[in-house]
């Protein structure tokens, strides 16, 4: 080491750190390599995936909060074209899977359905209706289900089975891009200990993660999705609905 020394030029406090930050970028960009050039933001990557497309970067309308690092995206192109995606971070990088395309509805409405909430947490609704102040949502979940619940611990265990027919109701103003993103409550939160309860809510977390699944097309048999909303102005005048079924699988329903 002393003899490499001997012919290594003596370098002064800002060629020291000069070559310390040197050092540092080509560890980073040797990093940024490994993961194949992933891009550092969202919006990147997004500009990124679209061009995968052959479409032009989009408008990010809304990103949701970071869940395990997973977040949802809602986007928008100057054709009026709407998507949503899920948005990953790792590392300081970023990446988004595929785009889910919608196209505004008459009326001008698109429900996006969650990408990261298993069970759904959040309903996201885009309307361009310019006078809405605000807009209550009502989403009816209908279902068979046969629900159980096990404490190996205290050996206790329950089952129970449920004709399921809960609405959640839900009230959001709008973004300025006009996204509603509506909060689902749950009725029976998973905090509740007697048996009975827990029963119930393995039952909505079934109910719930079916709706989540609609967009997939996995739903079973024996279930029902109907969702409204209604948009009010300034004043509590109602200034229209939308409204859909947006699966039936029961005897006598229309899959969706």
């Amino acid at each position: 080491m002393k003899i490499c020394r001997k012919y290594l030029p003596r370098l002064s406090r800002k060629g020291r750190i000069f070559r310390n930050l040197l050092t540092v970028v080509a560890l980073l960009l040797f990093i940024w390599a490994l993961r194949d050039f992933a891009p550092p933001t969202v919006a990147l990557a997004v500009r990124w995936r679209a061009e995968e497309y052959g479409l032009a970067a989009p408008e990010i309308l809304y990103c949701s909060e970071w869940e395990r690092d997973r977040a949802d995206l809602l986007l928008q192109w100057e054709d009026g074209r709407l998507a949503s995606s899920r948005c990953y971070r790792w590392l300081g990088s970023r990446s988004v899977g595929e785009f889910c395309f919608a196209q505004p509805e008459d009326g001008g409405a698109v429900l996006f359905q969650a990408q990261t909430g298993t069970p759904a947490d959040t309903v996201y609704f885009w309307s361009d209706e310019p006078e809405a102040a605000r807009a209550e949502c009502r989403l009816r979940l209908r279902s068979d289900i046969q629900a159980s619940w096990t404490d190996e611990s205290a050996g206790t265990s329950a089952s129970d089975h449920f004709d399921w027919d809960e609405t959640y109701v839900m009230e959001a103003v709008p973004s300025p891009q006009g996204i509603y993103c509506f909060s689902i409550t749950l009725k029976y939160p998973n905090e509740e200990n007697e048996a009975a309860l827990r029963t119930k809510t393995m039952a909505e977390e079934s109910a719930l993660r079916s709706y989540n699944n609609i967009r997939r097309r996995v739903v079973g048999t024996d279930f029902a999705a109907e969702l409204s909303v209604t948009f009010y102005d300034a004043a509590g005048q109602v200034l229209g609905t939308w409204e859909q079924e947006l699966w039936n699988s029961f005897p006598g329903g229309a899959d969706r």
